[in-house]
């Protein structure tokens, strides 16, 4: 079901994806990737707080999940 958010994503169709995700979200919720994809979406709608929550959500259900860790220097970057 994720591939169908990574597809928008990847178009760079970010509310629909994050419309789809937030559907899943409540069944999903030890799901980090998940998470990660809305904190994709988040960033790439510009919501960088969002966004940098969504990665530490991640990186607490995921310790070495490299897009959440990516993410969050990203969202470390916009914050300077």
């Amino acid at each position: 079901m994720l591939a169908y958010a990574k597809c928008f994503i990847g178009k760079k169709e970010f509310s629909e994806a994050k419309s789809f995700l937030d559907k899943i979200l409540p069944q999903e919720t030890k799901n980090p990737e998940l998470y990660y994809l809305l904190g994709e979406c988040n960033f790439g709608l510009g919501d960088y707080e969002m966004g940098k929550s969504l990665f530490l959500k991640t990186e607490q259900l995921d310790h070495n999940h490299y897009g959440a860790l990516r993410g969050l220097g990203e969202c470390n970057l916009k914050d300077n």
